[in-house]
């Protein structure tokens, strides 16, 4: 119907262009229209079928495969067979390996050598192998059969009676009922059949040398040909036509999970306010220097994970807290050498007159504490902020955040004691390139007025880098005069550094 439906949009629409030329409705669907003939038509109508189920409700699962009257190949138990994970939640992903082209060949060499009789990959499940680590376009990552690599000779033989559909060097594909077996092999090798005979349970289909590798698919007869990979977002169009090969090895069938189960779950138990990325987003489990990856076996480029200055898996890092929890892990009241060493070097970051360090576990601490300081040291409990800016979520830290993003009442709810002043934003702000200089006076004139009415500010707060409005950077001398107001009352500035810290503006 939608395809239909949409070659009928095509015609018509293209009729309509050529016989009323100035009809500029009529000619400004166009490129839409063909555009939803081309989507509906990119894969094999049974795949995209499986595809709007799944879009619109419960998705087609695959067929399991029951055990078969014979094993297909002779004299292999599944015992015999070393399963190599590929997904993103191996331990053989560690290190980026996932990006070595020869990752695949080196861990099936290695389990050969160690003495299995073959090594498989597992049905349906993404192979983070075959993810490139920066592409516009997802690869085909989801295999809908099993490759195995022998370690020992065997001999293939029918599972159970059918008919021969193809007979080729390295390829024999049989029908059995409404299901069709393919194989294919080293083309060295010739198969013992031939197109069009029927073949009985335990017939010899090859002959298969030590070191050969094989593919094993099972697909539904009535169906179309399935790629030995297809894309993840095509994955529950195509694996719905096919079947696992497992049993026919003897091994456990692939237990597919819901796609939604564990967005599901996290929503049944997580605080409505703490959301999550994308309103359908990827599963990422495993992350390498400046790459996230999904379980469906696609590498996203990270430019939106927050306070990870380092990227993911830093060598050095995951040493380090190793080798930390080997020793010890407790909290820096008791006496050790790392946390004093630490901290030392912390400090000596620090320009003048600054010297001591207060650890705490998170942004939102750190800005309540350096609030709490400020008012306590000062005794003054008015508190001045900059617009748009957000700092964290305990009382104090979100009493001072005014972003609309993360909340849109910010600006109508803040606490009596909280004063904002404008957002000195020289890109989308009130004033903008070098009227921007103006920011300046006008935020040290609202600290004088607060002072001169009977409420000195005991605290300025800002990020010295705008980092939640949007990496501004604030004009040349902003905080050198507010900083100067706030002090020519009595109070303190607190530098909100979470976002920009560590680096992340140059060499300090």
């Amino acid at each position: 119907l939608v395809v239909l439906r949409a070659a009928g949009l095509v015609a018509s629409g293209r009729h309509q262009a050529a016989v009323d030329g100035d009809n500029a409705y009529a000619k400004a669907a166009l490129d839409r229209e063909w555009h939803i003939f081309e989507q509906a038509t990119c894969l094999p109508l049974p795949v995209m079928i499986h595809l709007v189920k799944d879009a619109t409700g419960p998705a087609g699962v695959p067929a399991r495969a029951d055990s078969p009257p014979q094993p297909l190949l002779r004299d292999l138990a599944a015992a015999d067979i070393v399963l190599v994970d590929l997904s993103a939640d191996a331990d053989a992903m560690d290190d980026g390996a996932w990006i070595d082209c020869g990752t695949e060949a080196r861990l099936v060499t290695t389990a050969l050598a160690e003495g299995a009789a073959a090594v498989a990959t597992r049905y349906a499940q993404a192979r983070l192998t075959q993810a490139p680590a920066l592409s516009a376009v997802s690869a085909a990552t989801v295999p809908t059969g099993i490759d195995l690599w022998l370690g020992r000779a065997t001999v293939a033989q029918a599972p159970a009676a059918g008919e021969v559909l193809v007979a080729d060097w390295g390829h024999v594909e049989i029908a059995h009922g409404s299901r069709v077996l393919t194989l294919s092999f080293p083309p060295t090798v010739r198969p013992l059949l031939s197109a069009g005979a029927s073949v009985k349970a335990r017939e010899d289909i090859a002959h298969l040398p030590s070191g050969a590798s094989i593919h094993v698919a099972l697909r539904a007869a009535a169906g179309p040909a399935v790629p030995a990979l297809v894309r993840p977002e095509y994955a529950s169009g195509w694996l719905p036509l096919t079947i696992d090969p497992a049993p026919l090895l003897g091994l456990t069938a692939t237990r597919l999970a819901e796609g939604t189960d564990l967005l599901d779950r996290r929503d049944a138990v997580f605080a409505t306010v703490q959301e999550h990325y994308y309103a359908n987003p990827p599963r990422i489990e495993r992350g390498w220097r400046h790459h996230l990856l999904s379980t469906d076996g696609r590498a996203y480029l990270d430019i939106v994970n927050n306070v990870t200055p380092l990227g993911h898996a830093h060598p050095r890092v995951e040493r380090a807290v190793s080798r930390q929890l080997r020793r010890l892990n407790t909290n820096s009241r008791f006496h050790y050498a790392s946390v004093v060493k630490f901290t030392e070097r912390l400090a000596g970051l620090l320009p003048e007159p600054l010297d001591t360090v207060f650890l705490v576990n998170s942004g939102s601490e750190a800005v309540d504490l350096g609030l709490r300081l400020a008012v306590g040291a000062s005794g003054q409990h008015d508190v001045v902020a900059l617009r748009e800016a957000y700092h964290g979520w305990t009382y104090a830290s979100d009493a001072v955040s005014t972003s609309l993003q993360d909340n849109p009442n910010a600006l109508a709810t803040r606490p009596s004691w909280v004063h904002t002043v404008d957002s000195p934003n020289s890109y989308r702000g009130r004033h903008r390139g070098a009227d921007a200089m103006r920011y300046g006076p006008e935020a040290a004139a609202v600290i004088d007025e607060l002072a001169a009415a009977g409420s000195p500010a005991g605290a300025f707060i800002g990020e010295t880098f705008y980092g939640n409005a949007g990496g501004v950077a604030l004009p040349d001398g902003y905080l050198a005069q507010v900083y100067a107001a706030v002090r020519r009352h009595g109070g303190l500035a607190v530098a909100d550094e979470v976002q920009v810290g560590y680096g992340r503006l140059g060499n300090w």
